[in-house]
């Protein structure tokens, strides 16, 4: 029993060191979400660490570098692991169809994302009212609805590791939603969801860095247990 006991102390010590440890983590991963960029469930523990203390310039050019080199090895790596993942229900099928034709295409020539990424858009946007249970309401990707959530869930009981994905997607959300002001011209509107959908963001802006954000958004949302069926 004593031992027994002894081990429980020693796994009940570690996790609250994980905890304290990832806690350290939680201002790298407002950054990320300040710069577009969401930590999903397949980002390296120690690629957190590495951004720490890092200035804007320095994440994207981290982050950038992780998911472009190799010829995007690990941002194919998360989109096929969303891709075997993605179905959930009947009507899902669809929008399968459409991720495995974007990944063909960028395949073939990384730059079609130019005219692919009104497409991932609109798949972020079903996913998210899917995972809350929603698709068959008037319920769309709503930003008022994220950030109540948030602060009535921020505080829940979870481990620190989850709090990061948690945090970090619901907060990446919230930026990318944010309503902006199309009167400074295609040229200068920030790149959010409400831009590209109402055609207020001149294509010849994006880069491939943008319409990645979007995907790792879409990977993010799937995997996010916590905002399954939102109450």
């Amino acid at each position: 029993a004593k031992k027994m006991q002894s081990w429980a102390n020693y796994v009940a010590e570690a996790q609250q060191d994980l905890d304290h440890k990832y806690s350290e983590l939680i201002p790298v991963v407002d950054n990320l979400s300040n710069n577009g960029w969401v930590v999903t469930d397949f980002l390296e523990i120690d690629k957190l660490v590495e951004l720490k203390d890092k200035s804007d310039n320095e994440i994207n050019k981290i982050m950038t570098d992780y998911y472009v080199k190799d010829n995007y090895k690990q941002f194919f790596y998360e989109f096929d692991e969303l891709i075997d993942d993605f179905i959930d229900e009947d009507f899902d099928s669809g929008y399968l169809d459409q991720l495995k034709m974007i990944r063909r295409l960028l395949k073939e020539n990384f730059n079609n994302y130019k005219v692919l990424i009104s497409t991932a858009v609109s798949i972020l946007d079903f996913k998210y009212t899917e995972v809350i249970g929603s698709v068959s309401t008037d319920s769309t990707l709503n930003r008022r609805e994220i950030k109540s959530y948030f602060q009535r869930h921020k505080d829940d009981e979870r481990p620190a590791i989850d709090y990061l994905t948690f945090s970090s997607l619901l907060k990446t959300l919230d930026i990318f939603l944010e309503r902006g002001h199309f009167h400074v011209g295609v040229e200068h509107t920030h790149l959010t969801r409400h831009a590209i959908q109402h055609g207020r963001y001149d294509p010849s802006r994006y880069k491939d860095t943008d319409f990645i954000k979007v995907l790792l958004l879409i990977i993010a949302t799937s995997f996010c247990t916590d905002i399954y069926h939102l109450d």
